[in-house]
């Protein structure tokens, strides 16, 4: 998970860095939401997430998932 830590700090120092325009390009049907699913279908634009399984996805989504929703 170093690599995407580091690509995380990269988009993080970005000038147009938006959390919120990234929860949206996630949220592909605009359901205030991101699932597993969703998740998965952004990270297959990037070559690092070829390797990310549901298991990491499920970790990723429980962290920081703070209304439990």
């Amino acid at each position: 998970m170093k690599k995407t830590e580091s690509l995380k700090q990269q988009l993080i120092n970005q000038f147009d860095y938006s959390i919120l325009s990234i929860f949206r390009a996630i949220d592909q049907f605009s359901h205030g939401k991101v699932t597993r699913d969703n998740l998965r279908s952004f990270l297959l634009d990037f070559d690092f997430a070829a390797d990310i399984d549901d298991n990491d996805l499920d970790c990723w989504v429980r962290r920081f998932d703070n209304d439990n929703d």
